[in-house]
């Protein structure tokens, strides 16, 4: 799906088309005020969370992780938790990345049962904007620890 179209239309394509949309754009042609917009034109009672990986640049810093299943998870299931839509989730440093991905994927469910059973036509929508930068972060660091083990 192309960004560039009127979020309207854009809105109404996701409706439409399943469970997953990806919407590509050159960068600052409004991807990310656009994630702000798309819940206005939902149907009535629907809930949007976003989760920003870009960060304001935030994602190039590694003590400002946007990348991590326990930071962008955590945080949109909070959200979710904020609005009383979902039970909270507390992050672990224990915890592996596939525990948490479960434990949102739980979350995520009770948020739009509850939702649809407000509104039969409404929608859950998890807005990742950025994720490009999500994964330049992550293999960035990948490297960065690579390296450091390789020179010990």
């Amino acid at each position: 799906m192309a960004a560039g179209r009127e979020p309207p239309s854009l809105a109404d394509a996701i409706v439409s088309g399943g469970s997953l949309s990806i919407i590509c754009a050159d960068g600052g042609v409004g991807k990310s005020v656009l994630s702000m917009q798309l819940g206005e034109f939902f149907p009535t009672g629907s809930q949007t969370f976003v989760y920003d990986c870009f960060g304001n640049g935030g994602y190039r810093n590694a003590s400002g992780y946007r990348h991590r299943c326990r930071d962008g998870l955590v945080q949109l299931a909070n959200e979710m938790a904020g609005c009383g839509l979902a039970d909270p989730l507390v992050p672990s440093g224990k915890a592996e990345p596939s525990a948490y991905i479960r434990a949102f994927k739980a979350r995520a469910k009770q948020a739009a049962d509850k939702v649809a059973s407000e509104a039969p036509n409404a929608l859950l929508c998890i807005i990742i904007d950025a994720a490009d930068s999500a994964q330049i972060a992550a293999d960035a660091l990948d490297s960065r620890a690579l390296r450091t083990s390789l020179t010990k």
